[in-house]
């Protein structure tokens, strides 16, 4: 038997470890990546779901005050009627299209 055939080139060898190693060291890299991007996706979807119950929360209060506020409510905390109203409309770049009561 060819004896040559059998010996292995060292070339070779140290090219395999070498691929090897960067295998391992790129996949070690990548399923610590993982984790880290996994466990901060958590811990911002509880912090959502955090600022998602205190807006409930704080919505409903809203609700529940905007339904006691009347004109009786405001002109009890010294709001007072205008004797002359102005109506002014904007468009949306904020120019002046429609002016009505008052002097003009």
């Amino acid at each position: 038997m060819n004896t040559s055939r059998l010996q292995v080139n060292p070339r070779y060898f140290w090219a395999l470890a070498s691929l090897v190693a960067a295998s391992l060291i790129t996949y070690v890299f990548l399923v610590q990546g993982s984790i880290y991007y996994s466990v901060s996706a958590n811990a911002l979807s509880s912090l959502i779901q955090t600022k998602e119950s205190e807006l409930a929360v704080l919505e409903s209060n809203f609700f529940i005050v905007s339904e006691s506020v009347d004109i009786n409510l405001a002109r009890k905390l010294g709001f007072v009627d205008s004797e002359n109203p102005v109506f002014i409309a904007l468009n949306a770049s904020g120019e002046l299209v429609g002016y009505a009561g008052g002097s003009h």
